[in-house]
């Protein structure tokens, strides 16, 4: 049993509906749309040092 299975069984997650979603698949094309919305800097932390 998954561990999403075993908890959706919980009595506190009756209400709840699980679904279990393919993992995305990582290519060089998602890495680069995803850097290219980071240097857009819509969070507002793009090129910041914590």
């Amino acid at each position: 049993m998954d561990t999403w299975e075993s908890i959706s069984a919980l009595r506190d997650f009756e209400e709840y509906r699980f679904i279990k979603a393919p993992v995305p698949v990582y290519d060089q094309a998602a890495y680069d749309l995803a850097f290219q919305r980071c240097r857009e800097n819509k969070c507002g932390t793009f090129d910041t040092n914590w």
